[in-house]
């Protein structure tokens, strides 16, 4: 019997397509990043980050790789899950569940490179929180989202998906409307769009 569960929007970065303005100016040094008033440790809300560092609650770490490709369009790297994961066969950014121990942008640097093969990749704005679980399996999971803008020729030259992933592609806005529904997922088509609307001129 299959649990109805809902996922949420916890926070979007309100200031999202500025913390990227600001940071392709600074070559995309990492820069802070702004949300709610008050609310800043790491851009994650306190109440939060306070949950996840006491082991109350599940936390994971996307990270949405963005770039133009040769004609100048915006377009994001999404990776094919395999079909015996979780959320298999639907289109990805790359990440996963995180230990409190590990700093978010060392492990978003390790696991990028592990799925994607990109090396070297830190983030350079926060995109949002949500809360996302899987078909029958019940949690309380935050994933914190980043964007990263890369060169396509660093794609082209490096992109191989992992043994949990089947392929990789680039999507522009428009082909995001066209992948199959049974190969979408609400939290990464989210960040893909709300990241390909942000791109820096």
């Amino acid at each position: 019997m299959k649990t109805a569960l809902t996922d949420t929007i916890v926070f979007d970065n309100p200031n999202l397509a500025a913390d990227r303005r600001n940071c392709a100016a600074r070559r995309h040094e990492v820069v802070g990043v702004s949300v709610p008033t008050g609310r800043v440790i790491g851009g994650v809300p306190q109440e939060y980050y306070d949950g996840y560092r006491a082991g109350l609650t599940s936390g994971c770490a996307d990270l949405v790789v963005t770039t133009r490709l040769e004609n100048g369009e915006p377009a994001v790297l999404a990776i094919r899950r395999a079909k015996d994961k979780s959320f298999g066969g639907t289109w990805y950014m790359m990440g996963g569940a995180i230990h409190n121990y590990t700093s978010i942008h060392d492990f978003l640097s390790w696991v990028v490179e592990r799925e994607v093969g990109l090396k070297n990749l830190q983030p350079e704005a926060l995109v949002g929180l949500y809360r996302t679980t899987a078909e029958d399996y019940i949690a309380d999971a935050l994933a914190v989202c980043y964007v990263v803008t890369v060169p396509i020729e660093q794609i082209r030259e490096q992109a191989r998906p992992d043994e949990n992933h089947v392929e990789w592609q680039l999507f522009t806005a428009e082909e995001l409307d066209k992948i199959p529904q049974d190969q979408q997922y609400w939290h990464p088509m989210h960040c893909f769009r709300r990241c390909l609307n942000t791109m820096p001129k």
